[in-house]
């Protein structure tokens, strides 16, 4: 395409006297510039039918009414079968943006699972003029969603954790009661004398794989997915 301009120079500054930058509006000039109409896509997704909010999101339901986003409540507790993400990396800018500490460069893996929601949840269909803002908030990946912006860190940070004077009778009925778990501790003392050496060490090791351990946090799930049907976030 033909680009018009002006030639640019430089002329002492009235109020430093050093060389300030202008364009001499009578040295007009055309150049022919490339002109790109396709972007080149750095990952794809499945668009589904629906994401589920959960009410407790509401920085995120007050966003989407403010863009006019339709949400309609779900009406009592469901059981519903979803795709959902964990965060599986990310980085965070050294210094703030628009006051916000951004993540970039999010990847993500995706399993199915069945979830319970509550009444007063949200549906919001992606069969609207608004899709776009929708996907481009909702997918962690996506280069300004909601996860991007800080929206979700509170499910980057472990919450819950144990007191091992406390934990010491536990994780001994967890042992004797799950054989399972029992004979992959034994295995991995067996495996890793740094752990076999710690007591505190063994306990940990307990905690993260028993069913204890909360698996909505650090590491760590953020609901969005997609499967035919619908995705979640949270």
């Amino acid at each position: 395409m033909d680009f018009k301009g002006y030639e640019g120079k430089y002329k002492p500054s009235e109020v430093s006297g050093k060389p300030r930058l202008y364009y001499d509006r009578n040295k007009p000039f055309t150049k022919n510039i490339k002109l790109f109409t396709t972007a080149v896509p750095t990952g794809y997704i499945t668009i589904p039918k629906y994401y589920v909010i959960p009410q407790s999101q509401y920085r995120v339901i007050e966003e989407f009414r403010r863009n006019k986003i339709l949400m309609k409540p779900i009406q009592k507790d469901s059981t519903l079968a979803v795709e959902s993400y964990k965060i599986k990396d990310f980085k965070t800018v050294k210094n703030p943006y628009e006051g916000h500490y951004l993540h970039y460069e999010t990847t993500v893996d995706a399993s199915s699972r069945n979830q319970t929601f509550s009444a007063g949840d949200y549906l919001v269909s992606t069969d609207q003029p608004g899709v776009k803002y929708i996907i481009e908030t909702l997918e962690p990946e996506a280069l300004d969603s909601f996860f991007n912006w800080n929206f979700f860190d509170g499910i980057l940070a472990q919450k819950e954790y144990y007191s091992a004077y406390i934990f010491e009778d536990t994780a001994a009925e967890l042992l004797k009661n799950d054989k399972k778990l029992k004979d992959a501790f034994e295995a991995v003392k067996k495996s890793d004398r740094k752990l076999s050496d710690s007591g505190e060490a063994q306990l940990d090791w307990i905690y993260r794989h028993s069913p204890i351990l909360k698996k909505k946090h650090s590491g760590s799930i953020l609901y969005t997915g997609s499967c035919n049907v619908l995705k979640m976030s949270i």
